[in-house]
């Protein structure tokens, strides 16, 4: 077993116990001991990203397509960090592997209000809100896993919406990092992915 095998089984293993910690010191010590074995918050940030990039790649690889929509509500509902909010959640989109770019793709998996919308009907909105379309976005984080690994690390501005006390939403600026992957499934490109929001 290399060091990076290690790292993500002793990630993973870390990942049980901290879904299972209570929010107190359990949750603290877990933080700590991720941030201590990785080098930083950073890094153990990456680390997360990577285990749950991992779990969703392995699904999809022993999956058959009508599998998909069971699968993907599996990512919303189970495969995700500590904190949705901050990031911490697999993404997927789709599009025709014939096609150059994600314009024609839709989300077909994420824990916003984008899950479920063709990239068309979306792409300006998110322009509006983070200077770059959605498409675009997709397309600069599917050439980044052209490399070796087939993995991409891509970092780029986003638009969250949270939540206020008074159960109003707003929005903020934040810059996220995400590792993603494309897997080809039958006639369809999938770019997955899972990140954070950078502190």
């Amino acid at each position: 077993m290399n060091r990076d095998e290690v790292l993500q089984k002793l990630v993973k293993e870390l990942l049980k116990f901290a879904t299972s910690a209570s929010e107190g010191n359990d949750k603290k010590k877990t933080e700590f001991l991720l941030g201590e074995t990785l080098g930083g918050k950073d890094q153990s940030k990456d680390a997360l990203s990577l285990a749950l990039l991992e779990d969703a790649s392995n699904a999809m690889s022993n999956a058959c397509e009508g599998d998909l929509p069971t699968l993907f509500k599996e990512f919303r509902e189970r495969l995700k960090g500590r904190n949705q909010d901050k990031g911490e959640y697999v993404f997927a989109f789709r599009k025709d592997r014939n096609s150059q770019s994600y314009l024609e793709g839709e989300c077909v998996s994420h824990v916003s209000s984008l899950m479920g919308k063709k990239l068309r009907d979306v792409d300006a909105g998110i322009e509006k809100k983070t200077g770059k379309k959605l498409s675009a976005l997709l397309d600069d984080m599917s050439n980044s896993t052209r490399g070796r690994r087939r993995i991409g690390a891509h970092t780029y501005n986003w638009v969250d919406t949270v939540k206020s006390v008074d159960e109003k939403e707003q929005s903020r600026k934040v810059v996220k990092k995400a590792m993603v992957q494309e897997i080809t499934l039958g006639n369809n490109d999938y770019l997955i992915g899972s990140g954070y929001n950078k502190e």
